[in-house]
Parts: structure tokens; C-alpha cells; sequence
């Protein structure tokens, strides 16, 4: 294992110092690059709402303002306001909405391919970036470089921990590894474990106390840095499995033993008491848990749970409450605007799943 990191200093910091730029540009745009992407779907459905007609039907009154404005200071050869004036300016408006948000989305789209790191290199970085992090507060104890070390760590240790189960209905589901086990020892007694797996599973549902609480606290991160090291090579040799070291064996033939390398790190260090209640740390655990298990529906790997979670959502927030606000105003309705409320969610999903999609494909 020594001779393994060795690479850490030679082949594994090259390769991080010619992406490290773009990882950068990752982490400083990449809420600018999904934000662009949230509002041209929103225009998108807005145009929707308005080509349907949905927006003008429900609302009489529907850019009568703008019809007013442009009458009064524009020659316009429509004298009265109607339903039709304010379809053709909802169309018009929508349309110019969606033109004006294509430019930022198409400029950070094209800057996300060209400059920005791509997704399945980000784990590796995150754990590389968090080794140098935790070596420079060593030296100079600037807590500056530690602001993140806990979301980086999570970055890199989740996707490990848990595991996605993929059912006949092909639904995908993360489940954690301890968590998993428990179910196993319930519902199916006879399914054995290998005692190294048993003692790699009790040994990673350690993190929480050993890793997670001396970075929250800046204390003893000396005992870090093997299991930072060990998973920097994990990650790393999921990038560059032909990376040849002592011997002629590939990086690909150590991947198992470098994560026995972050067990046998965490064996060896002790417990950190929280300095928080443990009852209203389980609770925020269980609050969070909840919550990301939530958002991880709407991204979804498989496409199907992806757009029924839309759908559904969609529906809820539209839907329902346009229904209740034309009985609230008793707004006449008739066949065709039902349809056109109805087709709203569903076009909205295909939408929402298809940008998804696309992006988590890069």
C-alpha cells in the first residue's frame, strides 16, 4: 500500500492538476448552468400554458394591460380586447420569453461541454482536493480550507456506501449498506455474508462518528489522511484502470484492496463524541435523509420513476390549484379546457425528464 501511494505524489497529482481547472469550474458555475436549464423549461411550459390556451382561458383579462399600453402609444388595427388578442399576445410574449432565456442557456450549456468538469470525474477530485485541503491546514490551521471538507467527503464516500437496488419494475432505489445488511438478517437468515464483508460493513457505518465529526471539528485530521489517501486511489483507479505500478499489476486489479485500506484506517482510529444532542442530530439525520431521498426521485436514473415523480408534482402544483381557482371565480369550462389542463403536467414532465436526462448523459 505504501508503494501505491507513492502515485499520489506522482501520476495521481499530475492527473489532478490537468483537470484541476475545470473541476474549479465546475464547483464556482454549475448553479448558474442548472439555473439556465430550470428557467428555459419553465419558458418552455410557459409558452405551453399559453399555445394550449390554457393562461387565457382561465384569466379574462389575460395581457390586457400590455394591450392597453401598446394601444395607446401604437396604432393598432385590433380596437377591442378579446379572447383571441389575448391568446395571440400570450403566444407572442411566451415566445419572445423563450428566445431571450435560449441565449444564457445556450451560452452555459456550451461552456458546461467545453469548460466545465464532467460529472463522473467529479468524486475523484472532491477527494483529492479535500487530501490538499487537510494537508495545508495542517501546516498553516486556516479553517478557510476545511469550509467544505464535509460536503467533499460526502461527495466521495456516499456513492460507496450506498448502493442502488434495481427491481424487476426496473425502479431504482439507494439503500445504505448497513441498512441493507439489517434487511437481510431479518427477511433472509440464510443468506451469509463473508466475514469480510460483514467487518467492511460495520466498519464503514463508523464514518459518521470517526470521519465526519473530526472535520466538523478540525481535530485530530492527522488520523484522516490515510483513508483520505486510500479513497483518492479508489477513485483514481476507476479513472485509470490500466495505470500500471510495482510489479506490472493494474490499478483496476487494487480497487477491492483500497477499500479494505479505508476499513482497516477507520478500524484503527476511536470514536469522536459529537458536541451536538445525539436526538436532534438522528432527527436532522432522518429529516435529511428524507429530503434527499425525495430529490433524488426528480433525477432519477431510471427515466420512467423520473417522470411519474414530475408528473405527479406537476399536477399537484398546477393542476389542483387551477382547478380550484376556476371553481373559486366560477370560471365557465368547457371540454376542451379540461383537456388543455389535463395535457399540462404531461408535457411538463416529457420536458422536465428529457433536459434531466440529457445533462446527467454528459
Amino acid at each position: 500500500m505504501e508503494k501505491d501511494k507513492a502515485l499520489l505524489e506522482s501520476s495521481v497529482a499530475d492527473y489532478f492538476n490537468s483537470i484541476e481547472e475545470k473541476f474549479d469550474y465546475r464547483l464556482r458555475n454549475n448553479w448558474k448552468i442548472e439555473t439556465t436549464v430550470i428557467l428555459r423549461v419553465i419558458s418552455i411550459i410557459f409558452l405551453t400554458f399559453n399555445v394550449v390556451p390554457m393562461l387565457p382561458s382561465i384569466n379574462a383579462g389575460y395581457f390586457e394591460f400590455l394591450f392597453d399600453f401598446l394601444k395607446s402609444n401604437f396604432t393598432l388595427p385590433i380596437a377591442e380586447f378579446n379572447f383571441y388578442v389575448s391568446w395571440g399576445v400570450g403566444v407572442i410574449v411566451s415566445l419572445i420569453a423563450v428566445g431571450i432565456l435560449y441565449i444564457p442557456y445556450r451560452t452555459w450549456d456550451t461552456r458546461d461541454i467545453k469548460r466545465a468538469l464532467k460529472y463522473k470525474l467529479m468524486p475523484f477530485c472532491y477527494a483529492y482536493a479535500l487530501r490538499k485541503d487537510i494537508k495545508s491546514y495542517l501546516i498553516n490551521e486556516d479553517a478557510g480550507h476545511l469550509e467544505k471538507s464535509v460536503k467533499s467527503f460526502n461527495k466521495v464516500i456516499r456513492p460507496i456506501i450506498n448502493i442502488r437496488v434495481v427491481g424487476k419494475d426496473e425502479r431504482t432505489l439507494s439503500v445504505k449498506l448497513q441498512d441493507l445488511k439489517t434487511q437481510l438478517d431479518e427477511q433472509f437468515g440464510w443468506v451469509n455474508l463473508t466475514p469480510e464483508t460483514e467487518s467492511l460493513i460495520k466498519s464503514f457505518e463508523s464514518i459518521e462518528d470517526k470521519v465526519i465529526e473530526r472535520l466538523k471539528q478540525k481535530i485530530e485530521l492527522d488520523k484522516l489522511l490515510p483513508i483520505i489517501d486510500a479513497l483518492t486511489l479508489y477513485e483514481f483507479s476507476k479513472l485509470k484502470p490500466n495505470v500500471q505500478i510495482e510489479g506490472g499489476e493494474k490499478l483496476a486489479e487494487r480497487k477491492s484492496e483500497y477499500i479494505q485500506e479505508v476499513a482497516k484506517q477507520l478500524d484503527s482510529i476511536e470514536n469522536i463524541e459529537s458536541l451536538k444532542d445525539d436526538t436532534d442530530k438522528r432527527k436532522r439525520t432522518r429529516i435529511k435523509q428524507f429530503m434527499q431521498n425525495f430529490s433524488n426521485l426528480f433525477s432519477n436514473s431510471n427515466v420512467i420513476v423520473m417522470f411519474i415523480s414530475w408528473l405527479i408534482l406537476l399536477t399537484v402544483v398546477f393542476v389542483l390549484p387551477t382547478l380550484l381557482l376556476i371553481k373559486a371565480f366560477s370560471v365557465p369550462v368547457g371540454g376542451t379546457i379540461l383537456i388543455s389542463i389535463a395535457s399540462v403536467p404531461f408535457i411538463g414532465a416529457i420536458t422536465l425528464v428529457a433536459t434531466i436526462y440529457s445533462k446527467n448523459k454528459k
